[in-house]
């Protein structure tokens, strides 16, 4: 805001034309500067949520690309309309403003806060008494010896247990099934595997969607909730991204 106040102050110390476009000009760089930096911290965001969740409805702020461009739609329309003092342009500013503010209101009270569930697994896991290792880099997964065999324990939990079929699994939950830590996990499928804990978790989702698909008659409905996926929308999203193929013309080309 300090950019704001302090052209604010200096126009009411000089009301001068040159200090209004001067006004204008920064608070077009500023506003244009904001809007960047909120692209990139969404980006961030996201990176950090396939980290250690394996499925991002509510979680995701994809939706804030659609409210950044309102906003710099916003600023786009402020600036010709204060250049040119037209009611039209002053209208444009007032819907683009109550559309922002109504997005803004659904989101958010739609958004789950990733923190408050990954401290609920946190809580759910030392009622379990279970015990978490301390972080291991890959130099120590390297040196624990023939004893550890941390992919075959990997590799069991999601063809045995199936895991992957828990629609919140989160990496906490993956976590406690190996008795280790998210650290671990973390640095194993970053470094070992080059893949993201969402990667993992929803490429075993897809392999399951696969044979469902292939070998049954289920619908795609009962394929989401029988593969892990907790929605048919970020079913078929993550299907077509993971395969080229939506759901139903896979279904065609190997049946």
């Amino acid at each position: 805001m300090a950019p704001y106040v302090l052209a604010i102050s200096s126009y009411i110390v000089q009301p001068d034309r040159n200090v209004y476009e001067a006004i204008l000009w920064v608070a077009l760089a500023h506003s244009i500067f904001i809007i960047l930096y909120g692209a990139y911290a969404v980006k961030r965001f996201n990176s950090i949520i396939i980290q250690s969740f394996s499925s991002d409805d509510r979680l995701s702020l994809r939706w804030m690309w659609y409210i950044l461009t309102l906003f710099l739609a916003l600023a786009a329309t402020w600036f010709v309309a204060t250049k040119t003092q037209s009611p039209l342009g002053a209208a444009a500013y007032n819907t683009i403003c109550s559309s922002i503010f109504a997005s803004l209101c659904y989101f958010i009270y739609r958004q789950e806060d990733m923190l408050e569930n990954l401290d609920a697994s946190n809580k759910e896991k030392a009622k379990a008494d279970v015990t978490d290792t301390p972080p291991l880099t890959l130099k120590a997964m390297d040196n624990a010896g023939p004893d550890y065999h941390f992919a075959q324990h990997l590799e069991k939990v999601f063809v045995e247990d199936e895991i992957f079929l828990n629609p919140t699994l989160n990496i906490n939950d993956l976590a406690q099934a190996l008795h280790t830590n998210r650290t671990y996990i973390s640095n194993y499928l970053n470094q070992q595997l080059d893949t993201s804990f969402y990667e993992y978790v929803n490429g075993w989702r897809v392999d399951k969607a696969k044979q469902l698909l292939t070998n049954t008659e289920l619908t795609l409905e009962e394929i989401t909730m029988q593969s892990g996926f907790n929605s048919l929308s970020s079913f078929r999203r993550y299907f077509v991204s993971a395969t080229g193929l939506t759901p139903s013309a896979y279904r065609r080309r190997n049946k």
